[in-house]
């Protein structure tokens, strides 16, 4: 039975409608109720077609750019597995690689962290201070593995904001200040899980775990221990490259101490060593160097382009042959790279110095006295 109120000027009738089912071989069934908006509907439909085989609704959705622009599909997590594997699908990655189940781990860890734990915000005169602690497993293994990382992260991005934390029992303190009043406020109005989603790094961070790109080995430090011991302090490399190249100017044999052993320092060895230069390591960090019959021999290009600093090698060269050929030095792709102040220099103590086919070509001329002004503040 179903009652509607209809109101005419000041007298309001009640109409009752009885809806009687008819007995017999028909029976009368209603169908279940739909959902009244179109988008409703629509997902409704995908789950239980039967519900709109005869559905007259328009069942088309027009959502707005915003909307349009969101790339991952249902629920976070299962949303970002699929959209990482279906690029992987796509693309030639070498599969024995890939461990998605490690990007689903950070991904069950972000998730726990969202809607696990409990934050007990204080709003400071400069910023916020937020207690993060959580009473489940997987809520205090998310605290652990990732307030500490991103908050360390953000400190060297983000240069108006002062972040500090600090392990309490049971979670983390973490606080953020500015001394920017907009930042401040921008500060309180992010909270915790404004905080936690700053910075749009994470689509490069997860693709980086399923793919082994960025994945690294734990480190556990146990604190609280008293130090004592002694550390020697390892050669710096910076200092390491320039004395071994210029050790090839001497006719006296030369030992070398406190050398680092990395992968440069054993290019630039080898380098020395393709010229006829004697490089006998005596220990773990010592070298001596003598160069006793050297020989104008090709330069290996595979050498001088592996480092930075075999370009180093061009007055040791020029002091021995006179002339050399010498291709662009490789090293890290850190940004641009100039070596304009060596030319620069190289020029005014009068070597020629032309470019051809991807080399460098000096030739040692006549110096004379020259006054080198040197426009950057560092070398």
């Amino acid at each position: 039975m179903r009652m509607f109120r209809h109101k005419v000027g000041r007298v309001s009738v009640i109409v009752f409608i009885l809806t009687a089912g008819i007995t017999g071989a028909v029976s009368a069934q209603s169908k279940p109720a739909k959902p009244n908006d179109n988008h409703d509907m629509s997902m409704h439909c995908q789950h239980v077609p039967a519900d709109c085989e005869d559905s007259k609704v328009n069942l088309s959705v027009s959502g707005n750019a915003d909307a349009d622009a969101l790339k991952e599909p249902g629920e976070s997590i299962f949303g970002t597995l699929s959209e990482i594997n279906q690029t992987l699908e796509q693309k030639e990655y070498d599969w024995s690689k890939i461990d998605m189940d490690a990007l689903w781990e950070h991904l069950r860890d972000m998730n726990a962290l969202m809607t696990q734990t409990t934050v007990v915000k204080t709003k400071l005169k400069n910023g916020l201070r937020m207690t993060v602690k959580s009473s489940t497993p997987d809520g205090k293994r998310a605290v652990n593995n990732m307030i500490p990382a991103h908050s360390a992260f953000l400190s060297g991005v983000r240069k108006l904001w002062k972040i500090n934390y600090s392990k309490e029992a049971g979670g983390y303190t973490i606080t953020v200040t500015s001394d920017t009043p907009s930042e401040i406020i921008k500060i309180q109005a992010l909270g915790f899980s404004g905080f936690m989603i700053q910075d749009d790094h994470h689509r490069f961070h997860h693709f980086g775990l399923a793919t082994g790109e960025n994945r690294m080995s734990k480190f556990i430090v146990t604190g609280a221990q008293t130090l004592s011991g002694n550390i020697e302090a390892s050669g710096n490399k910076n200092e390491a490259l320039p004395v071994l190249a210029a050790a090839m100017l001497s006719d006296t044999p030369l030992r070398l101490f406190n050398i680092p052993q990395i992968n440069d320092i054993a290019a630039m060895i080898s380098i020395l060593r393709s010229f006829g230069t004697q490089a006998e390591q005596k220990d773990k960090n010592t070298y001596t160097i003598h160069n006793g019959q050297l020989t104008e021999s090709a330069v290996d290009l595979d050498l001088f382009t592996s480092i930075r600093g075999s370009f180093l090698m061009v007055v040791p060269l020029l002091h021995r042959f006179k002339k050399v050929t010498l291709p662009t030095p490789g090293g890290d792709s850190i940004g641009r790279r100039r070596l304009d102040t060596h030319l620069l220099a190289l020029s005014k103590l009068g070597v020629s110095i032309s470019f051809r086919q991807g080399s460098y070509i000096f030739e040692l001329g006549h110096a004379g006295n020259r006054q080198i002004y040197f426009w950057m503040r560092q070398v």
